[in-house]
């Protein structure tokens, strides 16, 4: 469904070249020489200003902290969105390791998780989960990829002799 576009004189010389369709289904090509107010309303063909993007969310792997006694991974939401973390997964792909999101998880719009390791490890929902105090992460190389609920690659990092 088209918007109907109002259009004010002083927009005229910005439409040039776009198509309108009066509602008598007359096309006219807007003119920054002619009088506007005459040829209104107008339908703007391919245009629908009542049509918003679906919110989503867009998760990605931020960074990949492996050199320290408490290593992480950083997930981040940089969508539009929350996303429900239930049966999410990270993977280590040397060790061939999984962390399971907790059920009910939910990633904030901007919000950052990091998903702890290594003796130092510690958990503090919501921006802090554990997944073990034994080291995960390969310092010579690893990969870690993040899987959705339905087992669909979300995105991947690796470092060192783990990347491809």
């Amino acid at each position: 469904m088209a918007a109907v576009l109002t259009v004010t004189l002083g927009l005229a010389a910005l439409l040039a070249g776009v198509t309108l369709v009066s509602a008598g289904a007359r096309e006219v090509q807007a003119d920054p020489t002619v009088t506007v107010g005459r040829f209104l309303p107008f339908v703007a063909r391919g245009f629908d200003a009542a049509r918003t993007p679906e919110p989503r969310a867009k998760l990605s792997i931020k960074t990949l902290q492996h050199e320290t006694r408490d290593e992480y991974v950083e997930v981040t939401n940089q969508g539009t969105a929350g996303q429900t973390m239930t049966g999410w997964r990270i993977h280590s792909a040397v060790g061939d390791q999984w962390f399971t999101f907790p059920g009910g998880f939910v990633l904030a719009v901007g919000a950052t998780v990091r998903v702890h390791s290594g003796p130092d490890a510690f958990e503090a929902p919501p921006t802090d989960l554990l997944w073990q105090t034994s080291y995960v992460w390969l310092n010579e190389g690893d990969k870690a990829v993040l899987y959705d609920d339905g087992g669909q690659v979300v995105d991947k990092v690796c470092y060192g002799t783990g990347c491809p």
